[in-house]
């Protein structure tokens, strides 16, 4: 398989992904393989297509990709081989940037790009988090591990590790035991009032999925946002700086490594935020190479 850097581009809609795709295009000095995602329930397999008369592909196309396609995909599609093996995957390039939904689970560089935040507002939010329904699929998943000697094994591997499980399954009646009293805790956990709400920290709606990523664009436009993007920044460092909000938003499996966060001019090559933007990407394809 050809080893060359997967760029992805997120963010809400209209803040200028497709601009910044473009900026890239004209200052990275690369082969670079452009795609449009996007989920489509409608669909029952992932599906490609080069329309010219595609908005995006075509400002791909003019700001200089060397190949360019629109890629629709299933909600359900989990398998990354389908996207590897399209046809513009067999193209040669150094890179390849998707813009929209991602229909990879690893990509080498996670771009979010947003507007400056509103007046008023705030990236970081106190949110209460409901835990009923993961508690009952928990107990759910508890009960069906009861049925089959098979399902309950799988079901304690993961809770007490295989060499004890390999002693409890040496003897039958340690295996009975076990399952009847944890027939009896599930009883009781059926009963017991559900578990209370928490509140936590939160990203702002419209702004979920800036928590992974690893560049942070923040677009201006004029003067009078830049301190309105500065601001953006400052809480985009919190995400991970600040111990409360890294635990409630990420979890333990988050990255601890800072983001790097730009305020950038996407209609100027020479602004100082897309030039650093532009350098960030850059490492992340030499980092492949």
């Amino acid at each position: 398989m050809r080893q060359r850097a997967l760029i992805h581009v997120a963010g809400p809609a209209g803040v200028g992904k497709t601009a910044l795709v473009e900026a890239l295009l004209r200052g990275l000095g690369e082969l670079v393989i452009c795609v449009r995602a996007q989920r489509d329930d409608s669909l029952r397999a992932p599906k490609e297509s080069a329309l010219t008369t595609h908005g995006e592909l075509r400002r791909y196309a003019d700001a200089g990709a060397s190949a360019v396609a629109h890629y629709g995909f299933p909600v359900s599609q989990t398998d990354p081989d389908a996207f590897f093996m399209t046809d513009f995957m067999q193209d040669y390039s150094t890179a390849v940037i998707i813009e929209g939904d991602c229909p990879l689970e690893h990509v080498d560089l996670a771009v979010f790009v947003v507007p400056p935040i509103p007046d008023g507002s705030s990236l970081l939010v106190r949110a209460w988090r409901d835990h009923s329904a993961k508690h009952a699929a928990s107990l759910d998943a508890w009960e069906r591990a009861l049925e089959s000697p098979d399902a309950l094994a799988r079901f304690l591997t993961r809770g007490i590790g295989e060499p004890l499980l390999d002693a409890a399954l040496a003897d039958p009646a340690i295996l009975t035991q076990t399952r009847a009293q944890m027939k009896t805790e599930l009883k009781r956990l059926r009963a017991a009032p559900p578990p209370k709400p928490t509140e936590h920290w939160a990203v702002a709606p419209g702004y979920e999925g800036i928590e992974r990523a690893q560049l942070v664009v923040v677009t201006a436009r004029d003067d009078d946002q830049q301190q309105r993007c500065e601001a953006l920044v400052q809480q985009v460092a919190r995400l991970r700086k600040d111990v409360e909000v890294f635990k409630d938003v990420l979890g333990f499996r988050g990255s601890k490594l800072p983001i790097m966060a730009v305020v950038a001019r996407l209609e100027s090559q020479k602004d100082p935020g897309l030039k650093k933007a532009v350098a960030r990407v850059k490492r992340a394809i030499r980092s492949v190479q």
